[in-house]
């Protein structure tokens, strides 16, 4: 019964958040584990900062909100302690928020209801995780298709994240490029890829600022009352419709009854 209320409480944002630990644990694992390279390690560091930013400041936000804020810290400490930047090794413990969110999920409502019947942060949480996510990718494949390049301008982290944001905000300063085919190809996958998200923060910006008009309860009354009226109309018409068609047959049979005169 427990679990099941958690389900409740789960939101869209704590789906974003669950995903980007699921990304944060990769990014470290992918560094710690595994000979990269010095530039490559380095980025992977740099993005793994910036989600756990963005861990805390939700984090934030939920303590901000909360009645007891002194039973949310008690709940959400791992949390904190796991998104705390310069902290790799306490990253692990994402592994429990995962887990938990993902039961809450299974034994709670349907992940589409619980995404429909918040359409706003729905689209906030959409568009976090794919900036994000097209920042880690496009980052670090420019980094690795373009640090090895004849000619390349994009050779350091801080290039490559620098021009990943630019090219995903489709402003295109010019002062790093591509050079390489493949570089051009991750390029045209960030441009759509932010054409697409400032698409969707339009579309959000144009649903809270735009006002939603309340229907009156008298308007909706009286149009039912005229819907109402026109069914009752159209079914009359098609009664009268359906008995002229009959009284010609009547008129012919009662004439077939008539003896016939010699």
């Amino acid at each position: 019964m427990q679990a099941h209320k958690q389900g409740k409480k789960i939101s869209p944002l704590d789906i974003t958040m669950m995903l980007l630990s699921t990304i944060t644990l990769g990014l470290i694992i992918t560094r710690l584990w595994f000979d990269v390279g010095t530039e490559t390690a380095n980025l992977l560091f740099k993005l793994d900062t910036l989600v756990c930013c963005i861990l805390l400041s939700h984090l934030a936000y939920g303590c901000a909100l909360s009645e007891d804020k002194a039973q949310y810290l008690k709940q959400h400490w791992i949390d904190i302690l796991a998104s705390l930047p310069l902290s790799e090794h306490l990253r692990y413990f994402r592994l429990l928020q995962i887990i938990r969110i993902t039961q809450a999920l299974y034994q709670g409502k349907n992940v589409l209801q619980l995404l429909k019947s918040h359409y706003q942060e729905t689209t906030i949480a959409s568009v976090i995780l794919l900036l994000i996510s097209v920042l880690t990718v496009g980052s670090i494949s420019i980094l690795m298709v373009e640090s090895n390049a004849p000619g390349a301008s994009i050779l350091t982290a801080a290039d490559a994240f620098w021009w990943t944001i630019v090219t995903v905000s489709t402003v295109g300063y010019g002062d790093l490029y591509p050079v390489s085919d493949a570089g051009r190809i991750v390029a045209s996958f960030i441009i759509l890829s932010g054409i697409g998200t400032f698409a969707a923060v339009s579309g959000l910006m144009a649903s809270i600022l735009v006002p939603q008009v309340k229907p009156d309860p008298q308007q909706q009354a009286l149009l039912y009352e005229v819907q109402r009226l026109q069914a009752q109309i159209a079914q009359l018409q098609k009664q009268q419709t359906t008995n002229a068609g009959r009284r010609p047959f009547k008129a012919q049979k009662k004439r077939a009854k008539r003896p016939l005169r010699d």
